[in-house]
């Protein structure tokens, strides 16, 4: 491997460009990481360039991007420009020179970028997938929450600053609306879908309740379901290399996913404030005598309707006696966890607890 000392040394390389782009050589970027740990915020600082750069295919740059990149490219290969100049010299020259034309494309390609996100979310994708059709707009400017009802019954409460757009009566094959800031759905049940089109995400629920914030000019979307479940889908991303294939997902109760603008990139995992599944369920929230722990998570698991993975041989020999009234999800785990000697961690929006057993005295 080479030395890899400087962020030009990895937009250098072909191999790390069609890794980042298109996710080959894993292995070989893998054993770079684990070898080289020290260099790992140089790597995600060209990691980030890279998908900077090319995030911009669709946008219209002043400057004709790729001959910018070539004449980059041809600066870092090219003889010192004045050949009375000493060898170390011109050296540091060139490089001044690359990173001053890298900043100034990485600044111009951002500017651009982001001043295209303005539109990118909301406005363009009204204008594409609803031009030439008649929609209603509801927007909300005052302090508090607005109630919209939908043409099929279903209920959005529409936060400050919030828009929504929608047909006066959805079709025959689905319901479509387009929403830009922040509401909670309580989707009606149909056999018809129900999609909402936020911030490059694209939700898609039969009948559900959840909220979507989608705030232009922030670089998160989150999608947090309350009941039933979600399907939630990235636009595909386009590049000057490689195109990107759309991401997705299927969310639970008391799940959310955060999707990143700027690294297109899909991040499942539980809710900060998990809910109880059903209002009765809390009251399985009590005080308990001498219990095996596995009834107690498999308790919690049925409450908030997350899986929480633990080896029931591992912990076939712990009992413990609490009380879990009026903690949450996560605080009734510290305490039981406190309790035996064990940790728990978030994986994939599910719950692991990682415990060596209990002796048959606890």
């Amino acid at each position: 491997m080479g030395d890899f000392s400087q962020i030009e040394d990895f937009l250098n390389d072909d191999s790390f460009i069609n890794w980042v782009l298109s996710g080959t050589e894993d292995s070989h970027w893998e054993l770079f990481i684990t070898t080289y740990p020290e260099k790992i915020n140089l790597l995600l600082q060209a990691k980030e360039i890279v998908r900077t750069l090319y995030a911009a295919e669709d946008i219209s740059f002043p400057a004709d991007s790729a001959k910018t990149w070539s004449r980059i490219q041809q600066t870092l290969h090219s003889d010192p420009p004045f050949t009375t100049i000493s060898s170390k010299f011109s050296t540091i020259l060139r490089k001044n020179l690359m990173s001053s034309m890298l900043l100034l494309l990485m600044l111009t390609g951002t500017i651009w970028y982001f001043s295209n996100q303005k539109t990118d979310s909301y406005t363009r994708i009204l204008s594409e997938r609803a031009a030439g059709f008649s929609l209603l707009e509801k927007v909300n400017n005052s302090p508090a929450p607005m109630e919209v009802l939908l043409p099929d019954s279903s209920i959005v409460t529409l936060q400050r600053h919030s828009k929504i757009s929608y047909p006066p009566q959805f079709d025959s094959l689905h319901r479509e609306v387009y929403l830009t800031g922040e509401a909670f759905f309580k989707v009606k049940k149909d056999r018809k879908p129900f999609y909402v089109y936020a911030g490059d995400l694209v939700t898609k629920v039969l009948g559900t309740s959840f909220n979507i914030k989608a705030i232009e000019g922030e670089p998160e979307v989150v999608v947090h379901v309350r009941s039933g479940s979600v399907s939630v889908s990235a636009k595909e991303q386009k590049s000057f290399g490689p195109r990107l294939k759309a991401q997705s997902t299927i969310l639970l109760p008391n799940q959310e996913v955060t999707y990143n603008r700027n690294a297109a990139s899909l991040n499942k995992t539980i809710a900060a404030t998990p809910s109880p599944v059903f209002p009765l369920s809390e009251s399985l929230l009590k005080e308990y005598d001498e219990v095996p722990v596995t009834q107690l998570l498999n308790t919690l698991a049925q409450i908030y309707g997350i899986n929480i993975l633990f080896s029931e041989e591992n912990l076939a020999s712990c009992i413990i006696t609490t009380n879990l009234t009026n903690q949450t999800l996560f605080e009734s785990l510290e305490i039981i966890c406190s309790t035996i000697g064990a940790t728990f961690n978030i994986i994939d929006a599910q719950i692991v607890i990682d415990s060596t057993g209990c002796s048959p005295a606890e």
